[in-house]
């Protein structure tokens, strides 16, 4: 995925680009081959769902199909990567090897797979974005493979000993359900398989749907090599796979439920979480995954969780070995969530190869970082942002390195957030709006956030996190359930996803009574920011919020003042304590604000955010058709607009079906007061209006439909 990202970026920034695939089909691990859903920062931090290439893929992909995104996403790029002018595709073509003269790539073979052809192919540069480094390998670049031992680095996670062991390899499969009994008999390589093969933590129970899918966890890597042992692997995963299916139909406890189910596809290409990573001149680390990855180069942003495998635990029946360490260990769980963190270039190339790009799964980062960076929509940004940086380089003649340094990277870090991709606490001013003055025709202002039906305990601590916009915050109204003592503090926090406790700027404690509203006397003079309100009180609860507003999150405190310790990896999490969201789960809780927050003003389309950080950075509309006036300093000729529509960042676009509810229907531009311009139903976030030239200082944008929301937009 991520060198689909790479050479479409490349090429739409003007550079002449070759993309070749050893596939028919693009899109990587999210092929129809594989199968494997692109997953990426939304699935554990809230209002992260990645953008750019991929994700506006991945919304179109979505309005056309209602199939599984695995079985219908490769044909969408497939349609990206043909309309590109810029770009040649060669697939079912293999590189084999490369000439070099001193440290730089002149050359690289490439044989074909299905035709007879071998081609030497010369380039000013040259990216791998094989997942397994096989170019780097072929040029003699420093590789990784295993896991570094815990000295190495400094990280609590890694085990104390260096060793060969890598994430495991998977095969999946898709099973559907029909309207008749399906017989299944196994194929004569197919294991038997019962349910005292197989660790107790599995999770094989029926579907509630008419679809069933599965299973991340049949999965082998170390002590086998996982690039060199690929064709054994591949064998035993697909003996495991179908007899595991065999005792789902013919002898477990669910074979009445799957009587009507038929196995409709099974990985034809088995997918690997991970094998070499390439040396760059960062080698990013635990460390900088859980601090937030504050680099001077960072050029697009990670948010999954440290996910480390332990490879070929499925089969070990006795338990001792776990599926996932978080499964077993609570410190581990919440000692491997972190928030939104940046991702540096000085990743995304070789050190030792002078014009080796990288992208994909070959990234520089020790096991323990690599964890939180290897899914799709992550590589597919970090893809993106280093094609945009390669074609800069080449443009200007100068190498990866050269690149990352000042004054280049300030140049390709405003390219990489032109094109729609997250760095974070980046912005760019706009330059078509510099002096330009927006009013709007009406904004949603955060007051109620209104009670849901469930609650959170708070004999544990819970936080909410939101934006304060206001000089003054007077009181937070809180329809709290239960009796008893409460405790509240408010923080100032660097953005909702902050870890850390924060700055106090009141506090207090309050008795409660079951059925009358708390009031919690704020009376503080407050900065522009992100704030969490904590509260912690024994028999007291805090119902969740029917819907959750933009720039809004909950937030529970955990502390561990004993080392965590797990089976196999030997990871062992220190003493700590962290705010972290729950897993998977996106909610806010009730409370009323006094005076009401005003985050969601027009004025958010000129601070050259498109995406949440610190505030939620988006104009809402009050009302549908709801517009916003641009007033530029003087007229100026303008021949369309490019606007960031909200397509809500809050909602995971892989497990959705149909149009973002969010999107805009229908955009109407106006200048002077006069229409120029409508679009119907526009798709994908970035979306640019052209219009015959016209002459103003005015400029309208009414949106029908949807959320009623705009990050920012682009004069042509």
């Amino acid at each position: 995925m991520g060198g689909v990202c790479f050479a479409l970026a490349a090429a739409r920034e003007g550079a002449k680009t070759l993309l070749i695939t050893d596939r028919p089909m693009l899109g990587g691990n999210a092929s129809a081959e594989v199968g494997v859903a692109p997953s990426g920062a939304i699935n554990f931090n809230s209002f992260t769902m990645e953008t750019g290439i991929l994700v506006d893929a991945m919304l179109t992909d979505r309005e056309k199909n209602d199939r599984p995104m695995a079985e219908s996403l490769c044909l969408t790029l497939s349609e990206l990567v043909m309309a590109e002018k810029n770009l040649t595709l060669m697939d079912n073509t293999r590189v084999v090897d490369c000439r070099r003269e001193g440290n730089t790539i002149r050359s690289l073979i490439a044989k074909g797979l299905t035709y007879d052809t071998t081609t030497e192919i010369f380039a000013d540069a040259f990216a791998d974005c094989t997942g397994d480094a096989v170019l780097a390998r072929l040029a003699g670049a420093e590789v990784m493979y295993g896991r570094e031992a815990r000295s190495q680095f400094g990280e609590a996670l890694a085990p104390e000993k260096a060793d060969g062991m890598v994430m495991g390899t998977t095969v999946l499969f898709c099973a559907k359900r029909t309207p008749h009994k399906v017989v299944f008999t196994p194929p004569s390589f197919a294991r038997t398989v019962n349910r005292e093969d197989l660790a107790p933590g599995v999770d094989m129970a029926p579907p509630k749907g008419d679809t069933y899918s599965g299973f991340w966890w049949l999965e082998f890597g170390g002590p086998r090599h996982t690039v060199d042992d690929e064709r054994a692997i591949a064998r035993d995963l697909y003996a495991w796979v179908y007899g595991v299916w065999d005792y789902l139909k013919n002898r477990s406890e669910y074979k009445t439920e799957f009587e009507n189910f038929e196995l409709s596809r099974v990985s034809t290409i088995p997918g690997k979480r991970e094998s070499y990573r390439v040396v760059g001149d960062v080698i990013m680390t635990e460390q900088d995954v859980r601090s937030g990855g504050h680099f001077s180069d960072a050029l697009s942003t990670g948010g999954w969780y440290i996910d480390l495998h332990n490879p070929g635990s499925f089969t070990d029946a006795t338990g001792k070995i776990p599926l996932c360490n978080d499964f077993v260990d609570p410190v581990y769980e919440n000692y491997s969530l972190v928030a939104p963190f940046g991702i540096p270039l000085r990743s995304m190339y070789s050190r030792d190869i002078s014009n080796l790009w990288l992208a994909g799964r070959v990234i520089s980062a020790s096991h323990v970082a690599f964890g939180a960076i290897r899914v799709e929509c992550t590589l597919g940004n970090a893809g993106q942002a280093a094609g945009i940086a390669a074609a800069y380089a080449a443009k200007h003649g100068i190498t990866p390195r050269e690149a990352a340094a000042s004054p280049h990277i300030d140049t390709i870090r405003h390219r990489v957030a032109k094109s729609d991709i997250r760095i974070p606490g980046y912005h760019y001013p706009e330059e078509s709006l510099l002096g330009a003055s927006v009013t709007s025709s009406g904004d949603v202002i955060l007051s109620d956030i209104v009670p849901g039906e469930e609650s959170v305990s708070l004999d544990t601590p819970w936080g909410l996190c939101f934006p304060v916009t206001e000089p003054q915050l007077d009181s937070i109204r809180l329809p709290l359930l239960g009796s008893g003592e409460l405790t509240w503090i408010l923080c100032a926090i660097s953005d909702v996803w902050d870890r850390n406790d924060g700055t106090p700027v009141a506090e207090g404690k309050l008795p409660v009574t079951q059925g009358i509203p708390v009031e919690l006397p704020i009376s503080a003079a407050l900065t522009p920011g992100s704030y969490r309100l904590s509260l912690s009180g024994q028999g007291l609860s805090w119902p969740k919020s029917k819907e959750q507003p933009y720039g809004v999150l909950a937030q529970y405190s955990f502390s561990s003042d004993k080392p965590g310790t797990t089976p196999l990896s030997e990871a062992c999490p220190p003493p700590y304590s962290a705010w972290n969201s729950q897993r998977g789960k996106r909610f806010a809780l009730a409370a009323s604000f006094s005076p009401p927050q005003r985050p969601y003003g027009p004025e958010n389309i000129l601070d050259g955010f498109c995406h949440q950080d610190a505030m939620p950075n988006l104009w809402l509309s009050n009302r549908d058709g709801g517009y916003v006036d641009i007033l530029l300093p003087e007229a100026r000729s303008i021949s369309g607009v490019t606007l960031v529509c909200d397509t809500d960042l809050n909602r995971n676009v892989t497990t959705s079906i149909g149009r973002a509810p969010a999107s805009p229907d229908q955009i109407r531009i106006f200048a002077d007061g006069k229409p120029v311009a409508q679009v119907d139903f526009p798709t994908g976030r970035l979306v640019t209006i052209p219009f015959s030239a016209v002459t103003s200082s005015a400029l309208r944008i009414q949106l029908f439909g949807g959320s009623g929301g705009l990050y920012s937009l682009r004069l042509l």
